[in-house]
């Protein structure tokens, strides 16, 4: 589970850094994207994700790491987006409400598809 927080933060500062680069990218061309230290740490940080999200995956259950990772690193995201960028969320009643169900159904689908991932794993093999 820790590793799925791990993971899932480690993908919301990917987030981060592909909007920083793409920034870099409209201002600057190719050159100030390669002269930048935000492609390398891009690159870190998303070689970083993937070998820890496999650790995470092997260590353990599915449904131990998945929900974790599914959900923070999206919730991860706008929070970082706010702080960093200066994002404006929306707060209408039904776009507070469109969030609110979307954040639940996301909620509710990794769970039940780590759920139904880690029953298959348990299910006796048929010969």
């Amino acid at each position: 589970g820790l590793l799925g927080v791990v993971v899932g933060t480690i993908y919301a500062c990917t987030a981060v850094l592909i909007k920083a680069v793409t920034s870099v990218a409209a201002r600057g061309g190719l050159v100030a994207v390669l002269t930048s230290w935000q492609l390398p740490v891009l690159i870190l940080a998303g070689a970083a994700g993937l070998v820890l999200a496999q650790v995470a995956f092997r260590s353990g259950p599915l449904n131990a790491s998945l929900p974790a990772m599914a959900t923070l690193d999206p919730l991860l995201s706008v929070v970082l987006g706010v702080i960093v960028y200066d994002e404006q969320l929306r707060t209408g009643l039904w776009d507070t409400v469109g969030e609110v169900v979307s954040l639940a159904a996301l909620a509710l689908s990794a769970v039940a598809l780590s759920r139904l991932t880690a029953d298959q794993e348990e299910a006796p093999a048929a010969s």
